[in-house]
């Protein structure tokens, strides 16, 4: 039985990155897993080295991940899905650099300007709590 991929020609892109991901995620998922269990005693030797929990563990979640991965870029419903996201990507009229950086300037001055005024809020009400009536 041969591996065939699902509409082979659509969605090269979304598929490697998905897949990427999902590899990357295994690997440092691995990592972890073999950092957590990595003091564990031996289990057994392969060429002079010994293989631990944390070996065998972080490997088998390194192939869940990536063979886990490789299953999904190819399930049809989730490739459709992947092949849609795809085509909506391309039709979005994405904002040119000025705006970015405008719209960031803009974000940056509401923030500062709104802690400032809670900031000021906030002391208004602790003196007022605290002198005027000493209730805190």
């Amino acid at each position: 039985m041969a591996i065939q991929i699902y509409k082979k020609s659509q969605g090269k892109y979304v598929r490697m990155v998905t897949l990427g991901a999902a590899v990357l995620l295994g690997l440092f998922g691995g990592n972890q897993i073999y950092a957590h269990f990595g003091d564990l005693p031996a289990i057994f030797r392969v060429l002079g080295y010994e293989i631990n929990w944390g070996h065998t563990l972080g490997v088998g979640v390194f192939l869940l991940f990536s063979l886990g991965g490789l299953w999904a870029v190819n399930y049809p419903r989730f490739v459709d899905l992947l092949i849609d996201t795809e085509g909506e990507l391309r039709r979005v009229n994405w904002p040119t650099w000025r705006q970015v950086l405008e719209a960031t300037g803009v974000v940056i001055t509401v923030v500062i300007i709104l802690s400032v005024f809670i900031v000021l809020v906030d002391r208004t009400v602790i003196i007022f709590f605290l002198r005027l009536i000493g209730v805190l």
